[in-house]
C-alpha cells in the first residue's frame, strides 16, 4: 500500500473536515504522523468556513494536499497509493466514499452511527465517533501504528460479499 491517507467529500460542515484537520494536526504535532505520509482531501469547495480551515492548514506546510477537482483517473491513482481512507462525515444518506474505499480494497475510518454505520459494519472499516476529533485522532493513530489491525481490516474487506447489478435487479424484481 501507499503513502497517502485519502479523504473524499465536498467541503461543507456535515462532512466534518474540521474534526479531521484537528486530528491530523494533533498527530503531526505529537510526531505520530509519519513524514512520508500525506493526507489528501478531495472535494469541491462548498462552504467558505471549511475552505478557510483547509487553506489555513495548508499554509502551515503540513503534509496535506487538497484536490478540488479529481476525475476518475486521478481518484484511481490516489486509491492505488492509499494506506487507508477517512470519511469523517456525521450525516449521510448512504456514504458512497465508504463503498468506494471498500471497492478499492482500502480500509475506511468512518462514523459509528446511522447510514454510515450500516455500510461500514459489514467489515473493513474502523468505526468511531468522528464528531469527536480526539476519537478520530486515536483511530488514525491505531491504523498508522498497528499493522496487525490493518491486516485484520483488510481481511474483512476480502471476506465481504459484493452484490452485482444482476443481484440488485433480481432483488428488485422479487419486490415488484
Amino acid at each position: 500500500y501507499g503513502n497517502l491517507v485519502l479523504s473524499i467529500g465536498s467541503l461543507e460542515p456535515r462532512k466534518n473536515h474540521l474534526s479531521l484537520l484537528k486530528a491530523f494536526t494533533a498527530l503531526v504535532a505529537e510526531g505520530t504522523w509519519p513524514l512520508n505520509l500525506d493526507l489528501v482531501i478531495v472535494g469541491w469547495p462548498n462552504d467558505i468556513t471549511v475552505v478557510n480551515y483547509v487553506e489555513k492548514t495548508l499554509q502551515l506546510g503540513l503534509p496535506l494536499r487538497w484536490e478540488k477537482n479529481a476525475d476518475d483517473i486521478l481518484l484511481n491513482k490516489f486509491y492505488s497509493q492509499t494506506l487507508f481512507t477517512i470519511f469523517p462525515s456525521i450525516e449521510e444518506g448512504f456514504g458512497l466514499p465508504i463503498a468506494e474505499s471498500i471497492w478499492h480494497n482500502r480500509i475506511c475510518i468512518c462514523n459509528n452511527k446511522g447510514a454510515i454505520y450500516e455500510i461500514a459494519r459489514k467489515g473493513g472499516c474502523l468505526t468511531l465517533n468522528t464528531n469527536d476529533w480526539r476519537d478520530l485522532k486515536n483511530g488514525i493513530k491505531l491504523l498508522i501504528t498497528k499493522p496487525s489491525l490493518r491486516n485484520k481490516l483488510n481481511q474483512e474487506i476480502r471476506n465481504r460479499f459484493f452484490r452485482s447489478w444482476k443481484d440488485v435487479a433480481r432483488e428488485w424484481l422479487d419486490l415488484m
